[in-house]
């Protein structure tokens, strides 16, 4: 009996010894790795990490998920050093892949690269791939526009990604546009460009410029933005032809700076018409920066949203200009 027990403790002994070389073994070989490794051992091409989820995407992605609330638990206030930032990068490129509708894993991966990676542009963008894939989330473009604001001081681009999380994506990025009247050096392609600062001016005479969306689309809301220092005078028609004709008058307005017009409820169009241009300015010059056209209006946005867009322009310092609405349903 007590021959067995020497045996036994023996046994422990080496046992423990073995264990003990063991560890430091493995210590020693991972001392070698990456930290980013370490995280966990994933692919940095997102395809194959969604091939090797074997059609399990979504629950794969909800593990990635909590590993990337762990991790960002223990190493919150380093996560901005590249060996941790490349391995929680990837991580979050494979998680967002294997479910690009995971809304709170879009917001999470938005918080986490803009408050500890410390990178607030790489930040805006997953916010807004996740707005792309998720029409209709209003915080993910809202949360990229707060950022825009509070960390990169850009308030136009602020501004532009508040009113995308209540109308979505302008309409205008896809569309043409057909002019009469444009002035020599001047493109038609800077009215929907997106870019304010761009600017075309038109004689005032039998000058019109036309927008094709392409297709029939439902309109919530009309802007028109010019850089001009007097008021303009313009008329508004719609049309749902196939071709630019049949137009229904909307309105005719004098306007300073900005104007907006709102449809409650939404109406539909092909084409957008603005003609009968007017100035009170000097030169017989009817300027345009911007016409862009959005869908209807998400009744999930807060109020204050809108109210935050237009703060912006006061945020961004004194520029005179005038806001106002209309509302009108096209017969």
């Amino acid at each position: 009996m007590r021959k067995t027990t020497l045996i036994c403790i023996g046994i422990l002994i080496v046992s423990c010894l073995l264990f003990s070389w063991a560890q430091g073994k493995i210590i020693e070989a991972r001392s070698g790795i990456r930290i980013e490794e370490k995280i966990l051992m994933l692919s940095d091409r997102p395809e194959v990490t969604k091939v090797a989820a074997l059609g399990f995407d979504s629950a794969l992605a909800d593990l990635l998920w909590v590993r990337a609330i762990q991790y960002f638990g223990g190493n919150f206030s380093t996560l901005d050093k590249p060996e941790k930032r490349e391995g929680l990068i990837n991580l979050f490129d494979n998680m967002l892949a294997l479910d690009p509708h995971f809304v709170a894993a879009y917001k999470f991966t938005g918080f986490v690269v803009n408050e500890s990676v410390k990178d607030s542009n790489l930040a805006i963008d997953y916010l807004l791939k996740g707005a792309d894939n998720n029409p209709g989330e209003w915080s993910l473009p809202f949360d990229a526009g707060f950022i825009a604001f509070y960390q990169l001081k850009e308030y136009e681009l602020a501004k532009e990604l508040f009113i995308q999380s209540i109308f979505g994506l302008s309409l205008t990025h896809d569309a043409s546009i057909q002019t009469t009247g444009l002035k020599p050096g001047f493109s038609e392609e800077a009215i929907i460009d997106g870019d304010s600062y761009s600017n075309a001016e038109f004689t005032c005479e039998n000058s019109s410029l036309t927008i094709d969306l392409g297709a029939k689309k439902t309109i919530g809301r009309i802007w028109f933005e010019h850089k001009a220092p007097a008021k303009q005078t313009y008329r508004l028609s719609l049309s749902t032809a196939d071709t630019p004709t049949d137009f229904e008058d909307i309105e005719t307005t004098a306007v300073l700076g900005v104007y907006f017009h709102d449809f409650e409820p939404p109406t539909e169009a092909r084409f957008v018409r603005l003609d009968q241009f007017q100035t009170e300015a000097d030169e017989d010059v009817f300027a345009v920066s911007e016409v862009k056209v959005f869908g209807a209006r998400n009744p999930k946005t807060p109020g204050y949203v809108e109210r935050m867009a237009y703060e912006m322009d006061r945020a961004g310092g004194p520029v005179p200009r005038r806001l106002g609405t209309i509302r009108a349903v096209l017969q």
